[in-house]
């Protein structure tokens, strides 16, 4: 009499990272300046892992400076059991800066993660979260040494969490009688 139960599972991972900046102050000078980077690494036993790097500045004879970056990263997997996360993140920045001697920065943060698990014993677990946070700074400085300055910081967490438990086994059943 022979017994057996087979259990199959695969295993995958994904990461994805987007960073973006943009950033405006108003100076003298031109200057210009472009740079991507990418990479990708692929292996046949640990998966595939790709990140890609793009970061763009300008800067105007008028005075404007604007830069903007973005990143993205990518990486992927496979093992016994399914396991997916994804990362997205946005950063944006704005400066302006005149002879007036006022200066505003504006800041604002979006993050979202979601993650979802996946396995043949245990069953299914889906998370997301999301952070969001924006941040205003203003400088005002006048010539007569007046000092003003003001900062507002807002912060939003978001997080949802599913999980669903399943157990399905694979027997393999074999009997021998004589």
């Amino acid at each position: 009499h022979m017994h057996a139960h087979a259990y199959t599972g695969v295993h995958t991972c994904a990461r994805t990272h987007v960073h973006t900046c943009t950033h405006t102050c108003m100076h003298t000078g031109t200057h210009a300046c472009m740079h991507t980077y990418s990479h990708t690494h692929v292996h046949t036993h640990r998966g595939t892992h790709t990140r890609a790097h793009t970061h763009a500045r300008m800067h105007t004879n008028t005075g404007t400076h604007a830069c903007t970056q973005t990143q993205a990263h990518t990486r992927a997997c496979i093992h016994r059991h399914t396991h997916v996360r994804a990362h997205s993140c946005a950063h944006a920045r704005t400066c302006t800066h005149r002879c007036t001697q006022v200066h505003t920065w504006t800041h604002t943060y979006v993050c979202t993660y979601a993650h979802t698990h996946v396995h043949a014993h245990m069953g299914s677990h889906a998370c997301t979260h999301t952070h969001t946070r924006t941040r205003t700074h203003a400088h005002i400085h006048a010539h007569t040494r007046a000092h003003t300055h003001a900062h507002t910081h807002s912060c939003t967490r978001t997080h949802s969490c599913t999980r669903t438990h399943t157990h399905t086994p694979r027997p393999t059943h074999t009997h021998t009688h004589s």
